[in-house]
């Protein structure tokens, strides 16, 4: 954290491979107390292959963290491939939503486990290259993730 400050990073990207959600929140606030004191914010990114899969429970995860500097990454791939709707967006501190991974992706959606991954990994495209429909989930997000994308 001390050579990415150094560095001019503001954010660590964290993920979410804990199975036990009150370990995971516990786990989040100890990342972001140590981000604190090099003035950096923690997010925490969901994908659909965990078991933070979706919009709603990486927001559990994150407010039972109960810190300040710590926020959601959205990548609109894990969103577009996750249970997660645009109406739950709104339903999201805003400051928790500071930070958009902004790609694309095929249209197909893998139908296997190992899919998902492999299309995060190997598959992502620019903006607009692909099927995901990218404006109405920049369109639901707070003006901060808008202005910073």
């Amino acid at each position: 954290m001390a050579f990415g400050a150094l560095l001019g990073a503001r954010y660590v990207i964290t993920a979410p491979h804990d199975r036990d959600h009150t370990r995971l929140s516990d786990g989040l606030a100890t990342i972001a107390g140590l981000a604190e004191g090099y003035g950096l914010s923690v997010l925490l990114e969901f994908f659909p292959w965990t078991t933070v899969p979706d919009l709603a429970t990486v927001a559990k995860v994150v407010g039972a963290a109960a810190c300040p500097n710590v926020g959601i990454l959205l990548d609109t791939l894990h969103f577009d491939r996750s249970e997660s709707t645009l109406s739950q967006i709104g339903s999201i501190p805003p400051r928790w939503l500071s930070r958009t991974h902004l790609c694309d992706a095929p249209t197909e959606r893998p139908t296997t486990t190992e899919g998902p991954l492999h299309t995060a990994r190997a598959e992502r495209l620019p903006p607009g290259e692909g099927g995901i429909d990218i404006a109405p989930i920049l369109r639901a997000m707070p003006a901060i993730a808008r202005l910073h994308s």
